[in-house]
């Protein structure tokens, strides 16, 4: 509770002193590592659950109190994640890969140390699928498994985003970010998905960003 009164504090003053706060618009990008863990043993012995790789890429804007170092960013990113799934046994492989319209809000803490800066960002963030391909049929052979893989991800996700990096010049920005997931990416029909998967995703992105 003490660390959201100090975020709405800090927004409010964005909000109610716009001529205090420097305000810059830009366009943001990056690399996804997306992760989704297998929770069954038994499933363990007959699958593989690899990392996937996506980007984002989007629109950003950061307010800023320079006085103060402290503000807040925005954005609207495209922003791919999902999943790889090998079976050992017979070598065939599929992937999940899931398209999201992400809209992150950040608290942000900006130092200044010359012409280099350098950052930490966190707050929550909110997701809406816009396109998903499933391609997981060809490594499902047995009927029992390809009815427990029946995979759909939800249209809604929400989570938190903890990240930080270095500013150069006053407009370019690069660094990390780590997503932590806080609701079920994905659901299947008629049985209970959380007995197979850990349906949450997390994701680590090195991303950049640059401010006009």
């Amino acid at each position: 509770m003490k660390n959201l009164r100090c975020l709405l504090f800090v927004l409010a003053l964005v909000v109610v002193y716009p001529a205090a706060a420097q305000i810059k618009f830009g366009v943001r990008g990056g690399v996804n590592i997306a992760n989704t863990k297998l929770d069954q043993a038994l499933l363990e012995r007959v699958f593989d659950v690899k990392n996937i790789t996506g980007f984002q890429l989007g629109p950003t804007m950061e307010a800023m109190i320079p006085v103060l170092g402290v503000g807040a960013d925005i954005g609207l990113l495209y922003s791919q994640r999902g999943f790889k799934l090998d079976n050992k046994i017979n070598g065939e492989n599929g992937n999940a890969r899931i398209g999201y319209i992400d809209v992150p809000l950040n608290l942000k803490w900006k130092p200044s140390l010359g012409f280099v800066k350098f950052y930490v960002a966190a707050g929550p963030y909110v997701s809406v699928k816009i396109s998903q391909n499933m391609d997981l049929s060809g490594i499902i052979e047995n009927e029992a498994l390809s009815d427990m893989f029946n995979i759909k991800s939800k249209t809604f996700s929400a989570g938190l985003n903890f990240g930080g990096g270095i500013e150069l010049l006053q407009h370019l920005q690069v660094g990390f970010n780590y997503g932590l997931g806080l609701t079920d990416d994905y659901k299947n029909n008629g049985i209970n998905f959380s007995d197979i998967f850990s349906p949450k995703s997390s994701t680590w992105s090195v991303v950049a960003a640059y401010y006009f």
